[in-house]
């Protein structure tokens, strides 16, 4: 009968410890305390494990897989994120995953931390409120704030994405400028050297020009003779 015992549901516990119980139940011999503990541990996966670790690893004397049971409960409820459900719907999967022996002592502050930091300071003036009061309260708030945080979030987005456009034409302007500003430069300088040169062969002939000092032929007229020394 066991071995058809499914694996352990980690979304819903609370169901799979009732139809593990019912296994139990419908088990022709009489299973005791130790027996529980140890096949509730066969069945869970390492992640789920891990988190009853210390109670695996060290279990109590007595009621050792209703002990289990219970950690691994209120473990896997405490975990549990809100993500984009309603808080009523976040407070029916909190009961849900816990299971009908929680109470709301132990499920309302899971409940509150998980909701904005808006909801949570006006229903933490609300003491004397039952939990699923304060959750049809928390539903209603969401429906006027949920709105203006949408807003502004995409309003947020849409800033976010105008300054890194800015930043990235910022920095191909000044690469563009570097570049400009290299044109520039590199004109200028070849034209006072070439001009310097130009300037002290003038009135050479060409022979002199091309071979300087080292001319074998002379054309006249030719200045080389008066300034010597640029040939070299």
């Amino acid at each position: 009968m066991l071995q058809h015992v499914p694996r352990f549901w980690s979304e819903t516990p609370a169901l799979w410890f009732l139809a593990l119980e019912g296994f139990f139940d419908l088990s022709s011999v009489n299973l005791d305390d130790n027996f529980k503990f140890s096949f509730l541990v066969s069945v869970l996966d390492f992640e789920n494990a891990v988190k009853v670790e210390d109670i695996i690893t060290n279990p109590p004397e007595s009621n050792r897989y209703a002990r289990l049971k219970e950690e691994l409960l209120r473990r896997l409820t405490a975990s549990h994120e809100i993500g984009d459900r309603k808080p009523s719907q976040f407070l029916r999967h909190l009961r849900m995953t816990a299971g009908p022996a929680a109470t709301d002592d132990f499920i309302r502050p899971i409940w509150m931390n998980q909701q904005s930091s808006t909801i949570q300071e006006i229903l933490g003036m609300q003491n004397s409120v039952d939990l699923d009061s304060l959750a049809s309260i928390a539903d209603k708030i969401l429906e006027v704030v949920a709105p203006s945080l949408a807003a502004r979030n995409q309003s947020g987005s849409k800033t976010e994405l105008v300054r890194k456009e800015i930043d990235e034409l910022t920095r191909k302007v000044d690469s563009l400028c570097k570049d400009l500003e290299g044109l520039r430069c590199r004109p200028r300088s070849r034209s006072r050297g070439s001009s310097r040169s130009s300037n002290g062969r003038q009135g050479w002939c060409w022979y002199h020009i091309k071979f300087g000092v080292g001319a074998r032929n002379c054309r006249t007229p030719c200045r080389f003779s008066e300034n010597p020394t640029q040939g070299r």
